[in-house]
């Protein structure tokens, strides 16, 4: 069964069966372009699969929907990246970083775990590189755990990516254009059920593939055809 409710500016979609005792999740916590509009935050969609909760992008506002939610920031239990543009990735340093505070909303254990394209390794490192007088401070003023600030980060390729829990991500690549590769879509499994996002990208058979049997598919559009906006004669 699927369940949709509409709050807040989240969208929630829960899919139940009698042998899970809990629901699949998924949530758009933003589905906007690069445009900072205050009515629409960019890419970020939470997956909610038995004790996993997974992020997938983190595009501006994701932190705040989080707040929304009242899921915590450290509850979060590994993110993944579509690909390196700007609107998916803006509030990766807000997430890292305020996720490590030792509060209610935030309090973070353990390393981030971030699983991305090629490239995303070398961004974890230059952003410990970046804030490195903050994470300093706060450890010598706050008695922050130092582990907390630390990325547990890994350059994917297409495949399996992540199996915890029963949940499993795979990633699949996606055409979002010559100049972006790799670029990725995912597709998520647990308890029977299967969730695919597709990430942006342009048509693509690889993605109808990866949605077949699946409970949902969440599709990408920015740009559309004008005819196909109007409608069709009854």
């Amino acid at each position: 069964m699927l369940t949709t409710l509409v709050r807040a500016g989240l969208v929630l979609l829960a899919f139940s069966t009698p042998t899970l005792a809990e629901p699949m999740k998924v949530t758009l916590l933003g589905t906007g372009v690069p445009t900072p509009r205050p009515t629409s935050f960019s890419a970020s969609t939470l997956v909610e699969a038995g004790s996993e909760k997974l992020l997938f992008d983190l595009g501006r506002g994701s932190t705040m929907q989080l707040y929304k939610l009242k899921i915590p920031l450290g509850a979060i239990t590994a993110n993944f990246i579509t690909h390196l543009h700007s609107d998916h990735l803006v509030g990766l340093p807000d997430m890292w970083l305020t996720g490590w505070l030792a509060t209610p909303w935030a309090s973070r254990k353990g390393p981030m775990k971030l699983y991305g394209p090629k490239g995303t390794v070398a961004m974890t490192e230059n952003l410990t590189k970046a804030f490195a007088d903050d994470i300093r401070i706060r450890i010598d003023d706050e008695h922050l755990d130092p582990v907390g600030i630390t990325f547990a980060a890994k350059d994917i390729e297409a495949g399996t990516v992540y199996d915890s829990n029963g949940v499993k991500v795979t990633a699949i690549e996606v055409n979002h254009g010559e100049k972006i590769k790799p670029s990725f879509g995912y597709v998520v499994e647990y308890g029977g059920h299967k969730v695919v996002l597709s990430g942006d990208t342009k048509y693509d058979e690889r993605i109808a593939k990866a949605a077949e049997g699946a409970d949902l598919l969440i599709h990408e559009v920015a740009v559309i055809e004008p005819e196909l906006l109007v409608k069709n004669p009854v």
